[in-house]
């Protein structure tokens, strides 16, 4: 109960900062992205990958194999729905005010929410590290998301509902995972395997806001910053 409540709170809370700040400076922004991009990757590389490929390694034969393909589609998923948000992800939000909000974005980021709350229902030793990436991920997405909303001049309600759907569709993705725990025998490993593909897409969205932190690939002092206490933050939350 206490991910689902974190998992709403969370992103509706940066809707209310946005509306609250108005247009966010784009350096702020970009420093929000890459503390929390930062953060992201550390925790992958220091939790999340190891936990997996140890407990799939132990599995299956081949599973080293297994669980680096399991990555990888979760960068192909990643370009999939980039097509439809435009990368939105990390940051990005090109905003044309002569057309309609396009609904192919947030249906994209709905599917992108919803692939990663199936993971989340699982409450092995790791958990609290994936609900942590996620969240952290969460924060600066709603956040440009309201501001797009915003931007295309949608109304406070329908900007309000839309944020909302975005908001549940994790929590959904937690319970269509319960709803499958009881229907399959080896569901614990099929959630290592979509924990892997969930890794692959935390992997494409942070790297691609690292390499995107400055201007020209170029970092000022104050990004390399927040890059730096991003890794700092990750290491000591997971002590």
């Amino acid at each position: 109960m206490t991910e689902i409540l974190l998992l709403i709170f969370i992103p509706l809370s940066a809707g209310a900062l946005a509306y609250v700040l108005g247009n966010l400076p784009s350096n702020i922004f970009k420093l929000i992205l890459a503390l929390s991009g930062a953060f992201v990757l550390a925790m992958c590389f220091m939790h999340l990958l190891p936990h997996v490929y140890h407990v799939i390694s132990k599995e299956y034969v081949k599973g080293d194999l297994i669980v680096g393909a399991a990555v990888l589609s979760g960068f192909l998923i990643q370009i999939g729905l980039e097509w439809l948000t435009g990368g939105i992800e990390h940051g990005h939000s090109h905003v044309h005010e002569d057309q309609k909000f396009p609904i192919g974005l947030l249906i994209g980021l709905c599917l992108h929410a919803l692939i990663e709350g199936l993971p989340l229902h699982d409450h092995g030793h790791e958990h609290n590290h994936l609900l942590v990436s996620v969240l952290v991920h969460k924060f600066p997405v709603a956040l440009i998301l309201v501001l797009v909303f915003k931007s295309y001049k949608l109304s406070h309600v329908k900007s309000w509902l839309y944020l909302l759907l975005f908001t549940l569709m994790a929590p959904l993705g937690m319970f269509l995972s319960q709803l499958f725990e009881n229907s399959m025998e080896d569901i614990g490993n099929v959630m290592m395997l979509i924990t892997g593909s969930v890794i692959g897409v935390l992997l494409h969205i942070s790297t691609t806001i690292l390499f995107e932190a400055g201007e020209n690939h170029k970092y000022n002092a104050t990004k390399l910053a927040m890059i730096v206490l991003g890794f700092v933050i990750a290491y000591f939350t997971s002590m």
